[in-house]
């Protein structure tokens, strides 16, 4: 997961403190007292306090920051960024965010793969099955009513355990392909490999590249962008 390991570090070390924890965009991290800021013209901001100084940043001037044991990032929702507390990590991850209230109340359902959905009241099982159609079991089960709008957290972890038992499935079946392709699956499982168990959204990104590989599909731009952005943190896959 992207700075999830990092950030579980980060608040070890600093709760004990009783300090709130910010990474800024130019990867410069502070400690400090953040208050998350009332929604103003659309933009969403927060301050840090320092000492005796503030400072006021708006959401797309930081990647995360850790409050009270709990986990906040910015995400770019219609032409403003948005901040939204995490509340499940993966290959498709749970937020919440403040929908003109202060409460983070609104839930929105985020896949590695850029597709995002806030999640509805109405028509809750039609558009949350359809947004994850490519997992047979888990629209089903909204379907028949296994799932309700009340599970969302089991929906999202069974989810993101349908798409890697997916993945290795398709992976170990491995068709008629080319030794190109069959070399650089193979490369890619190396790679997998040597990630540490803190980063299971970028394991899960490139296993889903195999899979298309696998599949003799093309890989497509966003899995391309997405993997970019995942791996730049890491030094060893560069």
């Amino acid at each position: 997961m992207k700075y999830q390991f990092a950030s579980l570090l980060l608040l070890l070390s600093f709760s004990l403190k009783g300090q709130d924890q910010l990474l800024l965009t130019t990867e410069k991290s502070i400690e400090g007292k953040i208050k998350i800021e009332r929604e103003s013209e659309g933009h969403e901001n927060i301050t840090v306090k320092v000492g005796k100084n503030k400072t006021k940043l708006q959401a797309h001037e930081f990647k995360y920051f850790i409050k009270d044991d709990e986990k906040y990032v910015p995400f770019k929702l219609g032409q403003y960024y948005k901040i939204m507390k995490v509340e499940i990590e993966g290959y498709l991850s749970l937020y919440y965010y403040r929908d003109g209230t202060y409460d983070f109340g609104t839930q929105y359902l985020h896949k590695l793969d850029g597709q995002g959905i806030t999640v509805p009241n109405i028509s809750f099982k039609k558009r949350i099955s359809e947004y994850l159609n490519d997992c047979p079991q888990i629209e089903t089960g909204l379907n028949t009513g296994e799932y309700k709008k009340t599970e969302l957290n089991k929906i999202v972890t069974d989810y993101n355990g349908c798409i890697k038992q997916k993945t290795i499935q398709t992976r170990m079946s491995k068709p008629d392909l080319s030794e190109d392709k069959i070399s650089l699956i193979d490369k890619i499982d190396q790679v997998i490999s040597k990630i540490g168990d803190g980063n299971e959204e970028l394991k899960t990104l490139l296993a889903d590249i195999q899979t298309k590989l696998a599949e003799g599909k093309s890989i497509p731009g966003y899995l391309k962008s997405a993997l970019m952005e995942q791996s730049k943190n890491v030094p060893d896959l560069s």
